[in-house]
């Protein structure tokens, strides 16, 4: 899936919310990461009150498009 013009392979990742400044995310995983710039985002998390990942589908590749951490505080990318 591509974040922030990084294209990240498939595999387990965490994200981590910087404590210098809460918009920016740090996505890692055990081959690649990248660091990413948020909004607030609108509306609710598809998966109920579970944090998750929603992605937007482009032609044959994923993007990431927001990042859930309960039901109504989720963060939109910014690129």
């Amino acid at each position: 899936f591509m974040a922030n013009g990084h294209m990240l392979p498939a595999g387990n990742y965490t994200t981590t919310r910087d404590n210098m400044a809460s918009s920016v995310f740090m996505i890692r995983g055990d081959k690649a990461g990248t660091f990413v710039t948020t909004v607030p985002a609108a509306g609710h998390d598809p998966s109920g009150n579970q944090p998750s990942l929603t992605f937007v589908r482009h032609e044959n590749q994923y993007k990431l498009q927001t990042i859930w951490e309960s039901s109504r505080d989720g963060l939109t990318l910014m690129n």
